[in-house]
């Protein structure tokens, strides 16, 4: 992705208690936003993103350039380069990360949207079309969205007052063609739903979506509740008596506040997590590229796939070692200990293979099965630290067990978890 910052105009120089960033695309929407604020006396930092992909994208530019200049404001354009995927999902993120740079690097109190009363209505319908339990029904006057503070002052205005209000007071305005086309599902219900409401329909969906609201507030407030008892570690059992009727929302926050982006998982999605839970069997379920969430002896937990949990050092003698994956000490537990000799050194300690065995009284027995044996989760054992002679036997698995020609009442290493 890349980014150009243009100023076209800067008065940043003046001394201001509270300065605001306002988004304005050029359309009726945003450019009465802007013109209301003007009024109002706020001192405001002007965004534009020109994405370049409209024959008249530039003309907006230049109508938001003119008013900048009439009223000697700040204005900063970003002209992002799309390359492929979700264009929406793309720009979204692309001008909401350009809107929270600039009110860290100047210091802004927030950004001002555009949004009004048809987005709130557009909103609702795809929210319900998706059959997502969303955060809000429609759109919040006031909210945070990854530290990026927004305010929207219109959601009670119509897209028809907004027109005559610009009209009215002479501000010029942009049209964006792609808004009469049905590519997106948000322009489809707009000419098809929104436009063949009457007055009184458009009245009872607002109401329906403030009692929707009303009833969210209470159902999120018994996820909280839940997801409160819950820790990083979710202990399955503890999970599954959760009431089914917000379990699934629990498992999503949960999810969320594990850094995972969860909020658009469909019912469907949560439904299969929750199945792979149940399943009797240990694994991992891959979530995206980087998270998986991972699942051994009734405990879940999200894991990094790309963190590496190999490891490998040479002790050359008997003496102390501290590292992030063990300890080396000359005293400890007695499962926990081995006695080498000058013969056994170097010693190397690393991480468990799959492969790795040690031979005991009764014979030879896999690492693997010490691991089952004793309930050791699947990611504790990645890093296990496993320890070996000059001959590269294995002579240790601290805490689970010893080779039998090198374990005595003479313990004199300990390697530590």
């Amino acid at each position: 992705m890349i980014f150009i910052v243009k100023v076209l105009y800067d008065n940043s120089g003046e001394t201001m208690k509270k300065r605001y960033l306002v988004a304005v695309s050029g359309g009726s929407d945003s450019m009465a936003l802007l013109d209301m604020l003007v009024k109002s006396g706020k001192s405001l930092m002007v965004a534009h993103v020109n994405y370049q992909r409209r024959a008249s994208a530039d003309a907006d530019e230049a109508l938001v350039q003119a008013y900048c200049d009439k009223h000697q404001l700040t204005l900063k354009c970003l002209y992002p380069k799309y390359l492929k995927g979700n264009f929406q999902n793309w720009a979204r993120e692309v001008r909401f990360n350009f809107f929270k740079e600039l009110i860290i690097e100047n210091n802004l109190e927030k950004v001002y949207l555009g949004h009004q009363e048809d987005d709130v209505l557009e909103t609702y319908l795809i929210q319900k079309k998706h059959q997502r339990i969303p955060l809000y029904w429609g759109l919040q006057k006031e909210t945070t969205i990854n530290g990026l503070k927004i305010s929207r002052p219109l959601l009670n205005y119509s897209k028809a007052e907004l027109l005559k209000y610009c009209q009215d007071n002479q501000i010029e305005f942009g049209e964006d063609e792609s808004n009469y086309q049905n590519h997106y599902l948000r322009n489809e219900i707009r000419h098809t739903v929104l436009k063949a409401l009457t007055l009184q329909e458009r009245l009872n969906l607002v109401k329906e979506i403030e009692l929707e609201n009303q009833k969210l507030k209470k159902f999120q407030d018994q996820v909280q509740i839940e997801l409160s008892k819950l820790s990083k570690t979710l202990l399955i059992k503890q999970y599954f008596k959760i009431n089914q009727a917000i379990r699934l929302e629990v498992l999503r926050k949960w999810l969320f506040e594990s850094d995972i982006d969860s909020l658009n998982y469909s019912i469907k999605y949560l439904e299969n997590l929750e199945s792979f839970l149940k399943a009797p069997t240990s694994g991992n379920y891959h979530l995206n590229k980087k998270y998986a969430l991972n699942k051994s002896y009734g405990v879940a937990l999200i894991i990094d796939k790309a963190i590496d949990y190999s490891y490998s050092y040479q002790i050359e003698n008997l003496k102390e070692l501290e590292t992030k994956h063990f300890k080396v000490a000359l005293c400890g537990p007695k499962n926990s200990g081995v006695t080498v000799s000058e013969a056994d050194f170097p010693l190397t300690i690393r991480n468990y293979h799959i492969s790795d065995g040690i031979n005991l009284s009764y014979g030879r027995k896999q690492a693997r099965r010490f691991f089952i044996d004793n309930k050791i989760p699947p990611l504790k054992r990645l890093s296990w630290p496993i320890v070996l002679n000059r001959k590269k036997e294995i002579i240790l698995i601290p805490g689970l067990g010893a080779n039998i020609t090198h374990y005595s009442n003479n313990l004199n290493l300990f390697v530590l978890k």
